[in-house]
């Protein structure tokens, strides 16, 4: 499995007649997935179409504003497509 050029994992065991793999880590941003199958005596090597899939992320920004002996504070949710 690919994420462009770059290797998502090792290769993979067949189940059923399929292969999956499951990550993590992927960043926010929009990734090309493909699959690969190298081939063997009896099948030729292969490539899937691309998937495109998007990652979003949540995060919560503190802003703290001080002024003299006073301070407000804001938190500030953040989603990132």
């Amino acid at each position: 499995f690919f994420d462009g050029t770059t290797v998502l994992g090792n290769a993979v065991a067949l189940s059923n007649g399929q292969a999956s793999l499951s990550v993590s880590n992927l960043t926010v941003g929009t990734h090309s997935i493909t699959a690969a199958y190298s081939g063997d005596s009896s099948h030729t090597a292969s490539a899937s179409q691309a998937y495109y899939e998007a990652v979003t992320g949540t995060t919560t920004l503190q802003v703290v504003a001080t002024s003299g002996g006073v301070s407000h504070t804001l938190n500030v949710q953040l989603t990132v497509q």
